[in-house]
């Protein structure tokens, strides 16, 4: 519960729940990065003919690796704990405790940023 402090005690399953989903996307999509990228070193022609279709494959794996999410997961997972934190804040408190809760989201955003 260490990432959701704040949350009330009928959403922390769910909370829970949405934490495993998106931790084990985004163990996925890693997965996947890596084996396309090692798929792609291992078959790269680079011989650039026009005619070539190892080459076009290469110009299309390249595309597809960009498209991929570059974010780590820690990243990731702060920016997400940051969104909760606010959209929490601004339903269930005001005034002074809603612009604390505000600061640590903001910080938490400066983190995942590369901040210190």
């Amino acid at each position: 519960m260490a990432d959701f402090e704040i949350a009330p005690v009928g959403t922390v399953a769910e909370l829970e729940k949405v934490r495993a989903e998106r931790d084990a996307m985004a163990a996925h999509v890693e997965r996947v990065r890596s084996e396309l990228r090692d798929r792609a070193v291992q078959a790269w022609c680079g011989c650039e003919h026009p005619a070539c279709k190892r080459c076009r494959d290469d110009t299309e794996t390249e595309r597809v690796l960009a498209e991929l999410p570059t974010a780590s997961l820690a990243r990731l997972k702060a920016e997400w704990q940051a969104a909760a934190i606010s959209e929490w804040a601004a339903r269930h408190l005001g005034g002074h405790e809603q612009e604390l809760a505000e600061i640590y989201a903001a910080e938490i955003r400066h983190q995942a940023e590369g901040g210190e």
